[in-house]
């Protein structure tokens, strides 16, 4: 996942704190807009976004 603090990640997307920690946990998985969203992240630097 991110290398953001929770709060940090959950503003950024646009979503609950609550479902970040799910994806953390294992508890869910994120999928359509957000999985994008995190793989694009992933594969470029965050501040290439902004």
């Amino acid at each position: 996942m991110l290398e953001l603090p929770l709060q940090g990640s959950a503003l950024m997307l646009g979503i609950g704190k609550t479902t970040v920690q799910q994806w953390e946990q294992g508890v869910k998985k994120p999928g359509g807009t957000a999985k994008r969203l995190l793989d694009v992240i992933d594969r470029k630097d965050i501040a290439e976004l902004s």
